[in-house]
C-alpha cells in the first residue's frame, strides 16, 4: 500500500490495508507509512477495508468493515456468536499461528520493555485441548422483549447488553445444559433480570464451576438480596436442579444489591448441598469455593505447574517462598520436594482457603502468611534462613516496585516467575536482573486458547 499523509486521515473514513502482525490483546496491525493502525478483526495475511475509530498522532484504531483478501491463516469460525461475543476472538486464526504469535508477543515484550536482546525462550506449551477447556464461566441475565428474562453474554465492548446464549465451546456440553435449564426455571418464575440503567430487578449473574477431573459442578446464582418467597423459590430450584443433574454438587446465592457491574456478593448462602467442590490437580486434591481462585484451563495448569517445578529445580531439603499464594495450589504441589513452604497472600479469604486445602492432602509443611506481600517480605517471613526457591505468581499489574529489592535481600537462589502480561513480566524481570539475578529461560504457556492472553513462566538464578 502506497504512503499517504497522515493529516488526511479522519475518523470515520473507511481504510484499505494489509495486516502484517497481531498486537498484544488481539488486534491486527497494519501500517500506512508511518501510521500505525489497529484493526479489531483483522488477522495476519488478511487485506481489509476498516472504518477508523479513533486517531492519535501515529496511531489509529479501526473496526474490521470487509473483509478484501481472507490470510491464508483464516479458517472457519466454530461459534454462532461470533464476532458479536469477544471471548473467542482468535478462533479465525489457525491455532498453531495463534501460539507461535504468542510466543512472539511474549518475547517481543521481553526485548521492548525488559531491554533483554536475545530473551532465552523455550517453546510455547500449547493447549491440551482448544474448546470445552475452561472450568468456570460467568454469564449475565438481561431483560427480552419476548422472552422476559435471557441469560448469556455481553457484546464485545458492551457491558450494559447481553445477548441470548445459544451455546459456549468453553464449557462442557453439560454445563450448557445446565445453563439453559437454570434459565428456562427464572424465567418461569416471572422475575425480572436486574436492570443496569434503573438499578432494580432480582436476577444478576449465573457461575458455573466445574471439577474436570472429580466430575463436579457448582452453580452459583447471583441475584439482588431479596428475601421470603424469592428465596424459598430458589431453594426449591436448587434441589430440583440437583436431582435433574446428579454431578451437582453445590448450589449456592450470593447476594449483591451493588450498582457495580460484578457477579461476586457481599453475602452467600448454601441454597442446597456443599459450600465446595473438589478438583484433583497434579495428584493433590483442592476444594473450590464460589469465590475461590483456580486456574481456569485445568488440564494445561497441570503443564503449567510441571513447569514450575521443573524450574525450581529443589534439592530436597530447602525452604520456598510462594508469593501470592492464593489457594496454595503451587506451594501445595511443591510441598513434597521442600523442607518448608512460606506461602505469602493478601486476601484472607484464599489464605483460609489455602490452609483447608493443606490440611485436606495431609500436607504439614506449608505455612500461610496473611498481608501485602511488600509488608511481608519487608520483615523475615523465614526465620533467618536463606530460601532455595521464592515463586512469584502476581496479577496482571505485575509486583510491587520495591519487591525486587526485598526479595534479593532474602538472596533465594532461583526466583521461578509465572505471569499472566507479558508486559508487566519484562518490566519485573528487568527491575530483579538490576538486583543481581540473571534471566536464564522462559517459557509461553497458552492458557486460553482463542484469546489474546498468553502466561509464561520464568527462572531468574542469582549471579
Amino acid at each position: 500500500m502506497g504512503e499517504r499523509r497522515m493529516g488526511r486521515l479522519r475518523k470515520g473514513e473507511l481504510v484499505e490495508v494489509d495486516i502484517q502482525d497481531l498486537a498484544y490483546g488481539g488486534r491486527g496491525v497494519g501500517r500506512l507509512g508511518k501510521l500505525v493502525i489497529m484493526v479489531a478483526g483483522g488477522l495476519p495475511g488478511d487485506r481489509v477495508r476498516a472504518r477508523v475509530t479513533r486517531m492519535r498522532r501515529t496511531l489509529a484504531e479501526a473496526d474490521l468493515e470487509e473483509l478484501v483478501q481472507p490470510s491464508e491463516l483464516r479458517c472457519e469460525a466454530f461459534c454462532v456468536h461470533n464476532p458479536v461475543c469477544g471471548g473467542c476472538k482468535l478462533q479465525e486464526l489457525d491455532y498453531d499461528h495463534q501460539v507461535r504469535l504468542k510466543a512472539l508477543q511474549v518475547k517481543e515484550a521481553l526485548r521492548r520493555i525488559g531491554g533483554f536482546e536475545d530473551p532465552p525462550m523455550e517453546e510455547a506449551i500449547p493447549s491440551p485441548t482448544t474448546r470445552y477447556y475452561r472450568n468456570k464461566m460467568e454469564f449475565s441475565f438481561g431483560a427480552d422483549e419476548e422472552h422476559g428474562l435471557r441469560l448469556g453474554l455481553h457484546p464485545a465492548g458492551n457491558f450494559r447488553e447481553v445477548f441470548q446464549l445459544e451455546h459456549c465451546h468453553l464449557l462442557s456440553e453439560r454445563s450448557n445444559e445446565i445453563a439453559a435449564w437454570v434459565l428456562g426455571e427464572a424465567r418461569a418464575s416471572g422475575l425480572p433480570a436486574y436492570d443496569q440503567n434503573r438499578h432494580d430487578g432480582f436476577y444478576r449473574y449465573l457461575t458455573l464451576r466445574e471439577g474436570k477431573n472429580t466430575d463436579q459442578t457448582m452453580v452459583v446464582l447471583t441475584t439482588t438480596g431479596e428475601g421470603g418467597p424469592a428465596r424459598e423459590m430458589l431453594t426449591d430450584m436448587a434441589q430440583r436442579l440437583r436431582q435433574q443433574f446428579p454431578e451437582v454438587r453445590s448450589v449456592i446465592r450470593q447476594l449483591n444489591d451493588r450498582r457495580a457491574g460484578v457477579a461476586a456478593g457481599d453475602e452467600e448462602e448454601v441454597l442446597a448441598g456443599e459450600r465446595t467442590i473438589q478438583e484433583e490437580l497434579c495428584g493433590y486434591r483442592f476444594e473450590v469455593s464460589a469465590r475461590s481462585f483456580f486456574q481456569t484451563n485445568t488440564l494445561q495448569a497441570a503443564n503449567l505447574y510441571g513447569r514450575v517445578l521443573e524450574y525450581a529445580a529443589p534439592r530436597g531439603d530447602g525452604v520456598a517462598v510462594d508469593v501470592f499464594s492464593g489457594t496454595g495450589t503451587i506451594a501445595i504441589l511443591l510441598s513434597g520436594h521442600f523442607r518448608k513452604i512460606f506461602g505469602v497472600e493478601s486476601n484472607p479469604d484464599a489464605v483460609s482457603d489455602a490452609v483447608r486445602n493443606a490440611n485436606l492432602n495431609q500436607v504439614g509443611n506449608c505455612e500461610f502468611i496473611q498481608g501485602e506481600a511488600r509488608d511481608v517480605l519487608a520483615g523475615d517471613p523465614v526465620g533467618h534462613v536463606q530460601p532455595e526457591l521464592v515463586v512469584l505468581n502476581p496479577p496482571r499489574a505485575g509486583i510491587h516496585p520495591s519487591l525486587p529489592g526485598k526479595i534479593a535481600r532474602l538472596s533465594p537462589e532461583r526466583i521461578v516467575y509465572v505471569s499472566c502480561n507479558p508486559s508487566t513480566l519484562a518490566r519485573d524481570l528487568a527491575a530483579l536482573a538490576k538486583e543481581g539475578y540473571s534471566f536464564r529461560k522462559v517459557v509461553p504457556v497458552d492458557m486460553f486458547p482463542h484469546t489474546a492472553h498468553v502466561e509464561s513462566v520464568a527462572l531468574m538464578e542469582r549471579n
